[in-house]
């Protein structure tokens, strides 16, 4: 059975230093999601030796809820595809939709912002169910006496 010819390059393959950029913009974004991550797992360490740990698990969790509803109305929904001029209502003037592409991508970038730290924050309040529904069962794995 013959293989099809890949369609012509209509899409030029990125170059190593495009690559190479990429990855670097990848690498920080990670970087900054695990310093946050660091934090707020520090926090919540800080808060289980000092007895507030109830206290900051409802504000973990109150931030959580906020922090989704913020990112689902700023995105209006769940709505990832930036729009495009061409899908705008024709009876918008050009300088309506050019107002209304500029407050999206606003939008948009608040809530890239917020995600940073949304992200993280729902790990540590994973991580504090799995400590909370899970510890006997793990104790009891690895010896320790609850």
């Amino acid at each position: 059975m013959k293989k099809k010819k890949a369609a012509s390059s209509a899409v030029a393959a990125p170059s190593a230093a495009e690559k190479s950029k990429k990855l670097k913009k990848a690498l920080s974004r990670l970087g900054l999601l695990l310093l946050i991550f660091a934090l707020f797992i520090t926090v919540y360490e800080i808060s289980l030796i000092f007895r507030f740990c109830e206290m900051l698990t409802l504000v973990y969790y109150v931030l959580a809820g906020v922090g989704v509803v913020a990112v689902f109305l700023l995105n209006r929904g769940f709505n990832s595809k930036p729009t495009k001029k061409e899908d705008l209502s024709d009876e918008m003037t050009d300088e309506e939709k050019d107002a209304y592409l500029e407050e999206e991508k606003r939008r948009m970038g608040i809530s890239r912002v917020i995600m940073y730290f949304l992200l993280p924050l729902i790990v540590v309040i994973f991580i504090d169910l799995l400590d909370l529904y899970f510890r006997d069962l793990i104790n009891s794995f690895i010896g320790k006496k609850s």
